[in-house]
């Protein structure tokens, strides 16, 4: 995981995973996901969404502020295919950047990932990664 989140106890699951959309940990249980380095983590759909559009710094500031992180790009597609319902169909800012002036965003209209001047307006939410 690259960006920086406070660790967060895993809570006791007694053998088996929440049902998708389970309310867990201040949010909505969207999946089980491995980071790079193999460690597997629930990701979790924070309630929270800010009251307009921000540009991707303000909105990864925005993110940190709830307690979160935006979503990276695999875990936009994760919340595309688990909790769809839970977006407006517009476009979303990953945490991802695309160079020194771009980052990527997920349209949750239809799950297709671009990137977007990183000064431009846009949608935002935030995860949790409780690490198992």
């Amino acid at each position: 995981m690259s960006e920086t989140q406070a660790p967060t106890q895993p809570p006791k699951l007694q053998g088996q995973l929440p049902t998708l959309g389970a309310l867990i940990e201040g949010g909505k249980y969207a999946g089980l996901l491995t980071d790079d380095d193999g460690h597997a983590y629930l990701l979790v759909l924070l309630d929270v969404r800010p009251a307009k559009t921000l540009t991707w710094k303000a909105a990864q500031k925005w993110g940190a502020e709830q307690g979160g992180v935006l979503p990276n790009r695999v875990e936009s597609a994760q919340l595309y295919r688990a909790l769809k319902s839970e977006f407006e169909p517009e476009w979303h800012w990953t945490s991802e950047a695309y160079g020194a002036s771009y980052a990527w965003s997920c349209y949750f209209n239809h799950g297709i990932q671009g990137y977007s001047s990183s000064s431009a307006s846009g949608a935002a939410r935030a995860v949790r990664r409780i690490v198992l």
